[in-house]
């Protein structure tokens, strides 16, 4: 388990900054006269820029999530199929291109929040309304908007990649290991529960994520995110 702790530490940290981003923004989405709008439920009283930046963060946290679930498997196949010692500049060369998409999908997306018309005056007293006299930023949710349509087709293509990578490496590491005859008992078992350990994690992200985005609930998803993570790295700490 050893060769596998690098990208295991790396799911765990993904997803506790995801976590953490979670129950700091509390974004939710919510419709007023059939216009959809971010609501950003952790900060009262922000003004629309500071929601637009903490909207981007978490943004670039839920990107990093979804878009990083390859990185295992291709970790995985390096290993055991192409017999690679995966050094920390193969490392880093397997990760630039991931997070260079994260990054630039997460300032598409910043600009695209911050042209896009304010919310109308109506909006914004129904959502006071609902929310009980709180005062929350408005950032309205336009899938006709240029900036907003563009960003909706650039994370919709990233995520076909993803669709792609994961079961093909699957398959090809696993066709390998049934007619690999040298490798050992403990060897298989090893690798075994590593690929437990990633559908585990890729299980409870969608989880995490789905209960986060939910109209209710999303701080309760967050916390059990991070929860979990925090046990995963610590036992994979104590193991090292």
């Amino acid at each position: 388990m050893r060769k596998y702790r690098r990208i295991l530490f790396q799911n765990c940290v993904i997803e506790m900054f995801y976590a953490v981003m979670s129950g700091i923004s509390q974004t939710e989405v919510e419709t007023y006269n059939d216009v959809m709008v971010n609501v950003v439920m952790g900060i009262p009283n922000a003004t629309r820029s500071e929601a637009n930046i903490v909207t981007a963060i978490w943004m670039f946290s839920l990107y990093a999530l979804i878009l990083f679930v390859p990185t295992p498997f291709v970790y995985r196949y390096l290993v055991i199929v192409r017999r690679v010692i995966v050094t920390w500049k193969i490392y880093i060369i397997i990760f630039i291109p991931t997070t260079l998409n994260v990054f630039l999908l997460t300032i598409g997306n910043y600009f695209a929040m911050s042209s896009a018309p304010a919310c109308s005056e109506e909006i914004l007293r129904l959502m006071k309304a609902n929310h009980h006299g709180m005062n929350l930023a408005c950032q309205p949710v336009m899938p006709s908007h240029l900036g907003i349509k563009l960003c909706l087709i650039a994370s919709f293509v990233s995520i076909i990649p993803c669709a792609i990578v994961i079961p093909t490496l699957n398959y090809l590491t696993f066709r390998y290991l049934r007619k690999e005859a040298s490798m050992s008992s403990s060897e298989l078992m090893v690798h075994g529960q590593f690929s437990k350990t990633m559908m585990l994690q890729d299980v409870r992200k969608r989880s995490g994520g789905s209960k986060n985005m939910a109209p209710v609930g999303g701080y309760g998803g967050a916390s059990e995110l991070l929860k979990m993570n925090l046990e995963i790295t610590a036992l994979l700490w104590s193991k090292c």
